[in-house]
């Protein structure tokens, strides 16, 4: 028994000495987690600066826009926490605009003028009459202590709890949609048939190839967004073919992109399918850039989903399109 404590104890204090000896190491802290805090305890927040996010949530976004039945997490803005606040502000697409569409961030860093947050709290009728914010009174306005520091924030670059100024977002282009309908010559006329419906694909699926006849001419439209870059200053715009749904370093054919500037403007391709043997499925991938970015935007990509490779795809049937 002795000779078992002797053992016990030396290894105890060998494990003492290891741990004290042992170099701490750095651990990354979220800077938001030091701020989160209680009704109870608000030394920390109270040492701020009063025109930083910290101070501003506390003391505005909290009380008098984060109660229940209004930006309690129930719809966005969420001002439920300092973080929650910052991320669904600061670059945040504005999703109700007013007529003229003028904003394009709930706050744009640098310029409360720009920035719907201080439109919505300035401004009696954005939208509608009386739809000022907060709308717990309709109509009565922050206080201008509250508003200013509001604008003072959002003027000096809307930082987050660290110091940082964030950069505007610039994602690559996305894909929403491919239409395709036979070509009936130019101007393109909108009410010919469209061969990409669910009922002219194999099996009737949306993810089936479409069915296309030979000798026809297809006329490929795919509704693209970017973040920035207007739709009419998108380069590259291509479409690709191939047998194989996940190789196209050698495409069977590509055609370039024709921009109309008609209903917002878009891009579309013109193939004809005589050069497609019938009853293969073909591939098809399309790029484009925005400008901002080295390599091309492509859709599909290896590592979508089949569903949506067999949606970009076609098979030439003879006597499938006799309508």
């Amino acid at each position: 028994m002795m000779k078992f404590n002797y053992i016990y104890t030396l290894a105890l204090i060998l494990g003492v000495v290891f741990f004290a000896c042992k170099k701490d190491e750095v651990v990354p802290v979220n800077p938001y987690s030091l701020l989160e805090y209680s009704s109870e305890d608000t030394t920390v927040v109270d040492t701020l600066n009063k025109n930083e996010l910290a101070s501003i949530h506390e003391e505005i976004f909290l009380p008098k826009c984060g109660f229940p039945g209004c930006h309690d997490g129930t719809f966005e803005p969420n001002f439920t926490t300092i973080s929650a606040s910052y991320s669904s502000l600061v670059y945040h697409p504005v999703i109700k605009n007013n007529a003229g569409e003028t904003f394009k961030y709930r706050v744009t860093p640098k310029s409360a003028e720009n920035s719907v947050l201080y439109e919505r709290l300035t401004n009696c009728c954005f939208v509608n009459t009386n739809d000022r914010m907060p709308q717990s009174s309709i109509g009565v306005a922050l206080p201008e202590g509250d508003i200013a520091r509001i604008k003072t924030w959002i003027d000096n670059g809307a930082k987050d709890v660290a110091g940082n100024i964030t950069e505007e977002p610039n994602s690559e282009p996305v894909f929403q949609y491919v239409y395709a309908i036979i070509d009936s010559g130019f101007p393109l006329k909108y009410d010919t048939r469209v061969v990409s419906h669910d009922t002219n694909r194999v099996g009737g699926l949306f993810y089936g190839a479409m069915m296309l006849d030979t000798n026809m001419s297809i006329v490929l439209m795919s509704e693209i967004k970017d973040d920035k870059t207007s739709i009419d200053q998108l380069k590259n715009g291509k479409l690709l073919f191939s047998y194989d749904k996940d190789d196209f370093s050698n495409p069977l054919m590509t055609v370039s992109s024709v921009f109309l500037n008609a209903n917002g403007g878009f891009w579309y391709n013109v193939f004809s399918t005589t050069v497609f043997p019938e009853n293969k499925e073909v591939y098809m991938r399309y790029y484009v850039n925005d400008g901002d970015h080295t390599i091309d935007t492509e859709f599909p990509t290896n590592a979508s989903l089949d569903y949506f490779k067999g949606h970009w795809s076609f098979v030439v049937i003879k006597g499938s399109n006799t309508k």
